[in-house]
C-alpha cells in the first residue's frame, strides 16, 4: 500500500482510539499525562491526515512525520500497556488496551515501511 493510504488510515485510526478520550480531559482529575497522550494521539491524526491528503508531500516531512508517529507510540502506548498490565484491571480491559497499543505499533510500521519504500522507488526513477 501507499504512504497517503497508511496515514490516512493511520489518521482515521487516531481519531477512533483517540477522539472519545477528549472528553476526559475536562475532567477534574485529568492528569498531564492525560493531556499529553490525548493531545499527542489526536494531534497525530492531523498530521497524518495532512500527509495523506497533501498532493506531494515532500518526503524529509513524511518521513519525519512516520518516525515521529512510531516513536510515540512506543512512548504513549508503551507506558500505557505497562500500566494496564501492572495495575489492578480486568483481562479484557487489559486485552483492549494491548489490541489499541499493537494496532497502532504495527500501523506506525508500515507507515514508516511505506515511506522508505516510496523514497527508494523514487530515488530508482519510479514514480510513488
Amino acid at each position: 500500500m501507499s504512504v497517503k493510504t497508511f496515514a490516512a488510515l493511520s489518521a482515521v485510526w487516531q481519531f477512533l482510539a483517540w477522539g472519545g478520550r477528549v472528553s476526559l480531559l475536562g475532567e477534574a482529575g485529568a492528569t498531564n499525562w492525560d493531556w499529553i497522550r490525548i493531545g499527542t494521539g489526536v494531534g497525530l491524526g492531523v498530521v497524518l491526515a495532512v500527509v495523506a491528503i497533501w498532493r506531494e508531500a515532500p518526503f524529509d516531512f513524511q518521513e519525519k512525520v512516520a518516525s515521529s508517529y512510531l516513536l510515540l507510540t512506543v512512548v504513549v502506548w508503551g507506558r500505557s500497556v505497562v500500566a494496564v498490565w501492572s495495575e489492578a484491571n480486568t483481562l479484557g480491559f487489559r486485552a483492549i488496551h494491548t489490541a489499541l497499543a499493537l494496532v497502532t505499533f504495527f500501523l506506525a510500521v508500515a507507515l514508516v515501511r511505506a515511506v522508505k519504500t516510496a523514497r527508494s522507488a523514487s530515488s530508482n526513477g519510479a514514480t510513488a
